[in-house]
């Protein structure tokens, strides 16, 4: 006959051993692991080349804008019969040079905003706290159907914020004031590149003749002048982005408190719901203890006898 092996005593309340606190964890967060690259002369570098693109394309959306006046003009001589058929097409010959000018300094451009914007995403200036994205979405953003209509402008104003000392996570409902211009940027990009598809669109399939001509050259005017202005917003936008990332000090990192003065003064006001049993924000200056809260233990009626 075998022996039953002897199982664990019946728990009692009177044994219930004390529960010992282990050591605070830290709380969990969406933000990306902290990057250790520091912003050096790459990144003025890209912004540099990233503003010269921009300017090139102003300058050629300039001299697309001489071109098409020149063509209205020679659209009212061809009306009275003072030129031939040859010269007009001399001119659409040089539109169209321009055109394919225009489009390859357009793709160079953007891959310099892209990695200018990247580079600035994977530095040591930006609070990854701050972000709600990714790294890799200020370049994918503009990609994504759907989301290019909006993603590229939350990274951007990202950007902007995850630049502010003391460092505002993310999730807080009070955030750092964005300026206008990034949202003026924003704004006339999304307008060249819908209401210029549009229009460049109303006139392709038009029957070739010189009301059709006079038609196209205005839209290439309007077209070229949304060009322009999109263009100008954002070199400004660009020098304004670069000029606060390189006098910002790089980030502490998270749970780290910041010692230099605040750039952002966040309103006193009770915690919010992800902040309870954390630290006050902002940080205040020295150690600070975390308290785990009180365990209650359940409570059991003795076995009967």
């Amino acid at each position: 006959m075998t022996t039953p092996t002897p199982g664990p005593p019946p728990w009692r309340p009177d044994q219930q051993a004390a529960w010992q606190p282990g050591p605070p964890q830290p709380a969990p967060s969406a933000a990306a692991p902290r990057p250790v690259r520091p912003l050096g002369g790459s990144f003025r570098g890209l912004a540099a080349l990233t503003q010269v693109m921009l300017g090139v394309i102003v300058l050629l959306g300039g001299y697309v804008i001489a071109l098409s006046l020149r063509g209205l003009q020679l659209v009212d001589a061809l009306s009275s019969g003072t030129v031939s058929g040859a010269d007009g097409e001399a001119l659409d010959a040089q539109i169209r040079s321009a055109s394919i000018l225009y489009t390859v300094v357009f793709l160079i451009c953007a891959g310099c905003f892209m990695a200018w914007s990247h580079t600035l995403r994977r530095s040591d200036r930006v609070a990854p706290e701050a972000m709600r994205f990714v790294p890799g979405w200020t370049i994918g953003g503009w990609f994504v159907p759907v989301l290019n209509f909006f993603r590229p402008m939350q990274t951007m104003t990202d950007l902007w914020r995850g630049l502010a000392r003391p460092a505002v996570p993310h999730q807080a409902p009070v955030q750092p004031p964005v300026p206008g211009l990034i949202r003026a940027w924003w704004i006339a990009f999304l307008t060249m590149s819908i209401v210029g598809r549009l229009l460049i669109a109303s006139v392709q399939n038009l029957p070739a003749t010189l009301e059709t001509a006079r038609r196209a050259f205005t839209t290439e005017i309007v077209v070229d002048v949304l060009n322009i202005v999109a263009a100008v917003l954002a070199i400004l936008m660009v020098r304004l982005v670069t000029a606060r990332a390189l006098r910002t000090p790089p980030a502490p990192a998270p749970g780290q408190p910041w010692q230099g003065p605040a750039a952002f003064p966040y309103p006193a006001g009770p915690q919010a719901p992800w902040q309870a049993g954390a630290p006050s924000y902002p940080p205040q200056p020295g150690p600070q203890q975390w308290t785990p809260p009180q365990q209650q233990w359940p409570q059991s009626a003795p076995p009967q006898q």
